[in-house]
C-alpha cells in the first residue's frame, strides 16, 4: 500500500480495509478524522480503496460524508472503471431499487450499472419501482417465474388451508400480478408474430400452397 502524503487516520483506514476489518474502518469514519477526498500517492481516495475491497456499506457511508465520485487516479481511471467498480455500481443500483430510491436509478446507470440485470426486478418493493424498471427495459422473467412457482405451491392441497402462507402471499401478490401482466402481454405479442395473416393464407391457397 502507498501511504505517502496522507494522514495517519487515512493510513489506518486503508489498513483496516486491507485486513477486511470493516468495523474499524467505520469507526474511523465516525471519528471524522478520515479525510474522505484526500488521495494517496497513486491518486486513490478512501472511496476507491473501499470499492476495491467490496465494502459497500462503508462505501455508502463515505458517499453520505461527501466523497467525490468523479475523481480519477494518476492513470486517468475513474472509480468505476475497474471490474470491482462495475460490481459496486451494480450493487448500489440494487440497493437504490430496494430502497425505492427513484432519484438515483439513472445516476448509477450512468456510472456503469446495467438495467439488463435479472436481479433488479427482484429487489423492487413498490408498484412504482416495478413500473419504472419495466419502462427502462429491465428484464422480469426470473422474478416472475419465482413468484409464479410460489403461487402454484400455495394453490396446492398442502397449503390450501394454511392461513399463514396465504397471509405471506399478500405481501407479494401485487408484484406477482404486475409481472404476470407483463408476461401475458409479451406472450400475446409472441403468438401474434407466429400467426400467418389471413391475406397470406388466401394468397398461398390461390398459388397452390407456394
Amino acid at each position: 500500500m502507498q501511504f505517502a502524503h496522507i494522514s495517519q487516520a487515512n493510513q489506518e483506514f486503508q489498513k483496516a480495509l486491507a485486513h477486511g476489518n470493516a468495523q474499524d474502518a467505520d469507526l474511523l469514519l465516525s471519528s471524522s478524522k478520515v479525510q474522505v477526498n484526500v488521495p494517496d500517492a497513486d491518486g486513490h481516495t478512501p472511496l476507491w480503496h473501499t470499492i476495491q475491497r467490496g465494502q459497500y456499506k462503508t462505501m455508502e457511508k463515505l458517499i453520505s460524508l461527501g466523497a467525490d465520485m468523479s475523481v480519477k487516479d494518476k492513470q486517468g481511471a475513474s472509480l468505476f472503471d475497474s471490474k470491482a467498480g462495475h460490481l459496486a455500481c451494480q450493487m448500489m443500483l440494487n440497493q437504490a431499487v430496494a430502497k425505492n430510491d427513484l432519484n438515483n436509478i439513472d445516476a448509477w446507470l450512468k456510472r456503469g450499472a446495467t438495467i439488463a440485470s435479472e436481479e433488479l426486478m427482484k429487489y423492487a418493493k413498490t408498484p412504482e419501482m416495478v413500473t419504472v424498471l419495466r419502462q427502462k427495459g429491465a428484464p422480469y422473467r426470473e422474478a416472475f417465474q419465482e413468484l409464479d412457482k410460489k403461487a402454484h405451491v400455495l394453490k396446492s392441497d398442502v397449503y390450501h388451508k394454511n392461513k399463514a402462507a396465504w397471509d405471506e402471499m399478500a405481501s407479494w401478490n401485487w408484484k406477482y400480478q404486475a409481472l404476470k401482466q407483463f408476461h401475458d402481454i409479451d406472450q400475446g405479442k409472441e403468438q401474434s408474430k407466429q400467426k400467418v395473416p389471413a391475406s397470406k393464407l388466401t394468397a398461398a391457397v390461390q398459388n397452390g400452397g407456394r
